[in-house]
């Protein structure tokens, strides 16, 4: 049984062990101040002491994730306890309430200013993150924060428009994936200056037409490819990538009006192909 199915079951008089400690289960998060003492290290501690802490933590970072996402207790305790992580010195037990969906939404608003660029990730992952600390995020200093929030599903289509337009590739990447980002957004990114963002914008099945007509004419095989595979590419489209230069292009626009089980074998192929995700269109592995 997993930790959390254990945890779901838990009642009075039930307990959970984290490290050598049992603690009632009902009073788990009341006690997170403790836990976050003894996890931090403090100065004069010997080497035996700093030893003895960090597999305490181990243990503890283990299992708090989802005792603090599953207990059942009421909202003034969660919301206790989730500010004594998000003030702990520790960087790992902010982490931790960053990306639980049960933080309460000013301790997430808190944490969005954190120093540490991975609890600010934390927080822009998080299903829950408030829309104005998501724009707030959306021009944070690091990629990787930055990225997060265009990964996250619930990011609104403003942020994701703003990432679109990202000077990072992955954060644009990340953003043209997005089911949120706006036809004018596809648009401009299917002329980005990335293949494997012009890539993405091919192989979506919502993107505007005139994004699919001037991927068509795409110098890079791969992008060509994908808008040929796409269903909602226009016949007029697809005749032109029966003439591609390309053979697979070809193949998969004729493909295209067969039935399904041919075309999925087709773009079978073609994504075991595919080169690595940052990989040079002229790389000789391409198409």
């Amino acid at each position: 049984m997993t930790t959390s199915a254990k945890l779901r079951g838990l009642g009075q008089g039930n307990t959970i062990t984290l490290g050598n400690c049992e603690i009632y289960a009902p009073e788990i998060l009341v006690t997170l101040p403790i836990i976050i003492r003894c996890r931090t290290h403090h100065e004069g501690d010997t080497n035996c002491q700093l030893q003895r802490r960090s597999r305490l933590r181990r243990a503890w970072d283990h299992q708090l994730e989802s005792i603090i996402d599953t207990i059942d207790v009421d909202p003034g305790t969660i919301e206790v306890a989730f500010a004594e992580l998000a003030a702990s010195p520790d960087p790992n037990s902010r982490l931790i309430s960053a990306r639980s969906e049960r933080c309460p939404l000013r301790v997430l608003t808190e944490l969005a200013n954190d120093w540490w660029w991975e609890v600010r990730a934390g927080v822009a992952s998080n299903a829950r993150c408030p829309h104005q600390v998501q724009h707030t995020l959306a021009i944070d200093d690091n990629p990787w924060v930055r990225r997060a929030l265009a990964e996250n599903q619930n990011t609104d289509s403003a942020c994701i428009d703003i990432l679109a337009k990202d000077s990072d590739f992955g954060v644009r990447d990340a953003a043209a994936e997005h089911p949120r980002c706006s036809k004018d957004s596809l648009v401009k990114l299917a002329s980005d200056g990335r293949w494997e963002i012009r890539r993405s914008i091919a192989k979506r099945q919502d993107a505007p037409l005139t994004a699919l007509a001037l991927l068509a004419s795409d110098p890079e095989p791969w992008v060509r490819f994908f808008v040929a595979a796409n269903p909602t590419t226009s016949s007029h489209l697809r005749q032109r990538l029966e003439q591609d230069s390309n053979t697979k292009v070809r193949s998969m626009a004729r493909h295209a009006s067969t039935p399904a089980a041919k075309v999925a074998n087709a773009l079978a192929f073609g994504l075991n192909q595919l080169p690595a995700r940052g990989v040079s269109a002229d790389d000789p592995h391409k198409l």
